[in-house]
């Protein structure tokens, strides 16, 4: 069996779970104007990371909730020895419009990449591991960044999460809309984002065995839009923050994208992109020559940079 059939099933299974906890995770938000304490925003996710953790302790994994001292944190992990690969889930809420960055789609992926990974070691008993981090407020609150201060990303091989956009994440209209939208959110200043390359074309030749082909762009990644807390991850280990699209109109942080989020068009293409991330987990779990280049790949790019920890400020978070 190939790596994108076997994937395909082994996420598969969890097809039902997977759009419930989509669904409950997109739905934990209030208007802050009704119900301030009760809005799923940075570090106040208490019902987005009490639905996953329930639905993964059901599943039999050990987790640890409010992980590295961080309340709505937490940390699931399988396997034992041998290489370990991360994948981020976020899930904080936008003030008023909800997940209009798609929060419930990154979580929903992460997820799903997890219990793929954790399945193909369970099923091939080899050496590795697997940890999903629930990562809180990335809209504004650094949530990573106190992660990476409690030792979250120590000795980690490979950090991986994607992000939901339009259909064309590089194209400039999609740049003049976060200029205009994200004005009206707290500018952050978070590190720049320094793509593994060796993982992002491995997640290039997963898409295309899903018959789903992409790109990699590293042309325009400086004028990316948006910053996110991802960067500085980037900074502590291998790491792949891809974009795909689930709308041709709507641009993120605004209502008309909380609603493209939760449209089951752009969960289908979320669990695709997760069975395209679980399959370069295994990759880099059980083919040295690629870890070894992915490895490579960090440690040149560590010469490369032109200011340790340098940072992008732009008005908002993706």
């Amino acid at each position: 069996m190939d790596d994108a059939t076997f994937f395909s099933q082994a996420i598969g299974q969890y097809d039902e779970k997977l759009k419930a906890i989509n669904q409950k995770v997109a739905a934990a938000f209030y208007p802050y104007t009704i119900a301030p304490y009760l809005t799923e925003l940075g570090f106040n996710e208490i019902k987005a990371h009490d639905n996953i953790t329930s639905m993964l302790k059901e599943l039999g994994y050990s987790v640890t909730t409010g992980a590295y001292g961080v309340p709505t944190a937490f940390s699931a992990e399988y396997g034992s020895g041998g290489r370990l690969v991360v994948y981020n889930a976020e899930y904080d809420a936008l003030p008023d419009i909800g997940h209009a960055c798609g929060h419930n789609l990154i979580a929903t992926a992460s997820i799903a990449s997890f219990l793929g990974l954790a399945a193909a070691i369970k099923e091939n008993n080899i050496p590795g591991r697997v940890r999903l981090l629930g990562t809180p407020a990335e809209e504004g609150g650094g949530g990573k960044l106190k992660l990476i201060d409690a030792g979250a990303y120590k000795d980690v091989d490979a950090c991986m999460m994607v992000h939901p956009s339009t259909r064309d994440p590089s194209h400039g209209l999609v740049g003049s809309a976060y200029s205009t939208t994200l004005a009206n959110h707290k500018i952050n200043t978070y590190a720049d984002t320094r793509p593994n390359k060796p993982i992002c074309y491995q997640y290039a030749q997963a898409m295309e065995s899903l018959k789903y082909p992409v790109t990699c762009d590293f042309k325009h990644i400086d004028n990316a839009p948006g910053s996110t807390d991802m960067g500085n991850v980037t900074y502590e280990c291998p790491g792949f923050h891809g974009w795909y699209g689930i709308s041709d109109t709507a641009f993120n942080h605004t209502p008309q994208f909380t609603q493209a989020a939760a449209t089951k068009e752009a969960h289908d293409i979320t669990i695709l992109t997760a069975k395209a991330m679980a399959i370069v987990g295994w990759k880099i779990l059980t083919d040295d020559e690629i870890a070894d280049s992915v490895r490579k790949d960090f440690e040149e790019d560590k010469i490369l940079r032109e200011k340790p920890r340098g940072v992008v400020s732009v008005g908002g978070a993706c």
